[in-house]
């Protein structure tokens, strides 16, 4: 049995004790400090800055400029030069033409997207996001009618409780979200692997018409 609580320290009414302060507390204060690894402290004592105007920023935003103890520059001069990026080249590629639309991040950093591990599928909240941007699609396309379709050629099924499904079921946060999209949304990795897999295919494969008028415009589905 756990030892009880000694009366002295039982609060009976918190907040009248917050409120009146009946109680008096030790604020403990923790300061990040540097550890240099090396037993040469020339470097670390230089205390070098690597973004000097995001830690300005970052005093200006929580009010450290209004303290009694506040830092004041006493003097700063700026010289910039800008120009804008037209091409760049990645580690052992080419250099190519900067496409100003498209985020340098989303090109220079790209990684190729895991959707199986282990013979299992990953990735469901890409998925499915996948799933929803195909529909809408679909939608602004007059071809909505067609998502039914996509939702039986490229489903979301929960698998079945057995041995090799423990995977989902021991985990009650991945079971639940496969519970959440299975039928009510489509695998939109799988269309993704599918495009990405042979340059021929299209994502009208596999999709019977159902609405006549749709019949020539269904070879340009991309």
């Amino acid at each position: 049995m756990p030892a009880s609580i000694p009366e002295k320290y039982v609060v009976p009414n918190l907040r009248q004790a917050l409120s009146e302060r009946l109680y008096p507390t030790v604020t403990v204060w923790n300061r990040l400090e540097g550890r240099p690894r090396r037993a040469d402290f020339d470097r670390a004592l230089k205390a070098e800055v690597r973004d000097p105007l995001w830690m300005l920023t970052k005093q200006w935003q929580i009010g450290e400029f209004f303290a009694d103890d506040a830092g004041s520059p006493v003097f700063a001069k700026a010289l910039m030069r800008t120009s804008p990026v037209t091409k760049y080249q990645p580690a052992g590629g080419a250099s190519e033409a900067y496409d100003p639309s498209i985020p340098l991040e989303a090109k220079a950093e790209q990684r190729a997207i895991a959707w199986s591990w282990n013979q299992q599928k990953m990735r469901f909240d890409l998925r499915a996001q996948l799933g929803r941007q195909w529909r809408k699609l679909l939608t602004d396309a007059s071809l909505g009618t067609y998502y039914g379709k996509y939702l039986q050629l490229y489903p979301i099924d929960l698998p079945a409780r057995d041995p090799a499904s423990d995977y989902v079921y021991a985990h009650r946060a991945g079971w639940q979200q496969y519970a959440a999209l299975a039928g009510r949304s489509m695998d939109g990795g799988d269309l993704y692997v599918y495009l990405t897999a042979v340059s021929g295919h299209k994502a009208s494969d596999g999709i019977a018409l159902i609405v006549p008028s749709t019949e020539g415009r269904s070879t340009r589905w991309a």
